[in-house]
């Protein structure tokens, strides 16, 4: 820990490191509404397939701070929801990138920024949310959580904004607590 946030020290693969996904896992994967995956899930090689299988899953995608890493541009086509963390406050960059990302696949991109809320683009419209105050203990799960409430609201048919709202009430609960989960 620096304070209340994280720093991660050397990357260990652990249970990734020799991952494969054969066929009866992309099988399965498609079978279900939503599948969410990360930079570092090792899932990129598979999205086509899951969508190949069936149009209709959704695949949301954690880009974490990493906005021009590789796999923005290999995953795009197959990903409906992005998410990027920003360590700027919204500005004409970010605007930009995230028009980019929906004017080229997405359905929805968002970033998030820390304490300064989070924006979202549907190719329509810029959706600003915006925080719950919160002791902050630990900034571990942050992210993921904001996530989780998004895509909760997302596969409830909610709006954008009570998605960006969910997402921020779910983080902010997170942050208070020392364990990166709630009860």
């Amino acid at each position: 820990m620096n304070g209340l946030d994280r720093v991660h020290g050397d990357y260990l693969e652990g249970v990734l490191e020799d991952i494969v996904f054969d066929e009866e896992d992309v099988r399965f994967a498609a079978e279900h509404d939503l599948v969410h995956t990360a930079l570092w899930g090792k899932a990129e090689n598979v999205l086509e397939k899951i969508k190949i299988i069936n149009p209709n899953c959704l695949i949301s995608f954690d880009y974490a701070d990493r906005l021009d890493h590789v796999l923005v541009e290999k995953t795009l086509p197959y990903v409906d929801y992005g998410f990027y963390s920003y360590h700027k406050e919204r500005n004409e960059e970010i605007e930009h990138f995230l028009k980019d990302k929906v004017n080229r696949g997405m359905k929805i991109a968002v970033a998030t920024f820390g304490e300064n809320g989070s924006l979202a683009y549907d190719g329509r419209n810029f959706y600003d949310g915006g925080i719950y105050k919160a002791d902050v203990v630990n900034t571990v799960g942050a992210g993921d959580s904001f996530i989780a409430g998004f895509l909760y609201e997302i596969l409830s048919g909610s709006s954008i904004d009570k998605c960006l709202d969910t997402g921020a009430k779910i983080s902010a609960s997170v942050v208070s607590t020392f364990n990166p989960w709630v009860d």
